[in-house]
């Protein structure tokens, strides 16, 4: 836990309670670079290698990047459940706390850094 909170970049394998702690945990200490996969994203591009309609190299980095700029930890505002739930449906469609813990426990900083 401690190796992933103080990493310069943490990539979770796996989505789990430790995954999303460690994320919301890296927000709290100053949105340090979190990547969170677009796995559905990437299977479709490996499929394509497999295929061979598309060739390793500065194309496929450059797509896997164009990917995931828009996953890499940065601030936004806790995402609430999904209208119309109810009980326990309702509850699962709620962001956790622990991986996004904003705006709870982040304040604007009023000083320059």
């Amino acid at each position: 836990y401690i190796v992933s909170i103080e990493s310069d970049v943490f990539i979770p394998t796996y989505l789990g309670n430790m995954a999303r702690a460690v994320e919301g945990h890296r927000r709290y200490l100053g949105h340090r670079k979190t990547i969170s996969p677009d796995r559905r994203a990437l299977v479709h591009l490996f499929d394509k290698l497999e295929q061979g309609s598309m060739k390793e190299g500065k194309n496929l980095s450059k797509r896997i990047i164009e990917l995931h700029i828009k996953r890499q930890g940065s601030p936004r505002k806790r995402k609430g459940p999904i209208s119309g739930t109810r009980g326990m449906d309702r509850f699962r469609s709620e962001e956790a706390f622990y991986e996004n813990p904003l705006p709870d426990c982040l304040c604007p900083s009023r000083r320059e850094i």
